[in-house]
């Protein structure tokens, strides 16, 4: 799978280290919405090989500090990470997303 599940215990050394911009996609297991992006997550993901590293964080036990951490008031929600530095994808869409990490490149 071109996408990797990470957690709390995992987050900081995956996302804050890595060379490449980070797509985080923070989801729950009992959310229809998610169900639905998730595959198209995992089609993005296959586009963007080379210039996006995605993850998923599913929001249960432990995982779901990391939603007070970021104050992620609900899900489907996509974060961009680029070091340390962070911005919401807003309207968690397949075209909008893609769109979105499209001008993320034009900047």
């Amino acid at each position: 799978m071109s996408v990797e599940y990470i957690g709390i215990n995992n987050f900081a050394s995956k996302i804050f280290d890595c060379s490449e911009p980070c797509v985080v996609s923070f989801s729950r297991v009992t959310c229809n919405m998610c169900t639905i992006l998730k595959p198209q997550i995992i089609e993005l993901a296959d586009s963007y090989k080379g210039k996006f590293t995605f993850f998923f964080v599913e929001d249960a036990g432990e995982d779901a500090k990391l939603g007070t951490i970021f104050n992620i008031n609900g899900v489907p929600t996509i974060f961009i990470f680029n070091g340390t530095q962070h911005e919401e994808v807003p309207y968690p869409q397949m075209g909008y997303t893609k769109k979105y990490l499209d001008d993320y490149f034009s900047l």
